[in-house]
């Protein structure tokens, strides 16, 4: 499990459209969110079931990374809880 700061985040469109993922817990909006882990900051991609996550600017959260594509070029925080 890691833990950073939450820098910044934001919904990842296509086109004027806001992503959605439809899975077995309903839809899932996605977000591009950077997050700062140890002075280094880290940008991917982020699910919540809200369209206006309850996420804070400068807080504190635990996450799993985890990376995938053929070339390791996605990278997605799960778990992702406040501290």
């Amino acid at each position: 499990m890691n833990t950073g700061k939450l820098i910044s985040f934001s919904p990842k469109m296509n086109g004027n459209v806001h992503e959605t993922f439809t899975g077995q817990n309903g839809t899932s909006y996605k977000f591009i969110a950077v997050i700062e882990e140890n002075g280094n900051q880290i940008t991917g991609a982020l699910n919540s079931s809200k369209q206006q996550p309850s996420w804070k600017v400068g807080e504190m959260y635990n996450y799993e990374i985890v990376i995938s594509g053929q070339n390791g070029q996605y990278t997605n925080f799960k778990s992702f809880k406040s501290v």
